[in-house]
């Protein structure tokens, strides 16, 4: 979480832009991972901005060649239970000091 208490005299509609503006800025900077990430900007408990990094997803039913429903069906459900684990585990990589220098800059990846 990143707090800013030097923009507290701006008006609600140009928080809104500064908000989203950083969200999007972070949405660049953070590579994907295995699950997605959610990025909120809040003013106190309400959130003013949202964007959410999506997740690889992996075809694992590139490799079945017949119409077998069981079979790719027990295959997405292995994936989505893999997924759930990965969530509680939950740590995301980043570059390190990029996120203060790519949120002043504007750089990211593009």
């Amino acid at each position: 979480m990143i707090k800013c208490a030097e923009v507290s005299f701006l008006t609600v509609s140009l928080l809104k832009s500064v908000a989203v503006n950083i969200a999007v800025k972070l949405k660049n900077i953070i590579p994907r991972q295995n699950f997605e990430i959610p990025i909120q900007a809040a003013i106190g408990a309400k959130i003013i901005a949202r964007t959410t990094i999506k997740a690889y997803r992996k075809d694992v039913t590139a490799r079945i060649h017949t119409g077998i429903p069981d079979r790719r069906a027990k295959l997405l459900e292995k994936q989505k239970r893999g997924k759930e684990r990965m969530k509680s585990i939950r740590a995301i990589g980043y570059p390190s000091g990029s996120l203060h220098g790519g949120i002043a800059n504007g750089r990211g990846r593009e």
